[in-house]
């Protein structure tokens, strides 16, 4: 398994990306690296979390394959967990059209 970014996270003006292994800061705003990456949802005015990694979601977080827990916003809860039924049922959907 590649080693995949599980979120971004902005804190003080700079963008890091947090990946199973390790940290690393590029130069783009939280706003445009998830827009322009579409497995990342915004979850929190600090945070976008890669969908592929999200465990579980309840109203005090989003619990990542790694262990991890990001805090979520209220009124994303709710739609975070609609996107993740879509992915669900696109990969599903996917699957059943390949064979």
């Amino acid at each position: 398994m590649k080693d995949m970014i599980m979120y971004a996270e902005v804190f003080d003006h700079t963008l890091f990306m947090h990946t199973q292994k390790r940290t690393f800061k590029i130069k783009k705003s939280l706003h445009k690296f998830c827009e322009e990456n579409k497995d990342f949802y915004r979850i929190h005015k600090s945070f976008c979390v890669n969908i592929n990694a999200v465990k579980s979601v309840s109203q005090k977080g989003v619990l990542l394959l790694n262990g991890t827990t990001l805090p979520v916003r209220k009124g994303e809860v709710k739609a975070l967990k609609f996107v993740l039924k879509n992915k669900i049922f696109s990969l599903l959907f996917k699957e059943n059209v390949v064979k």
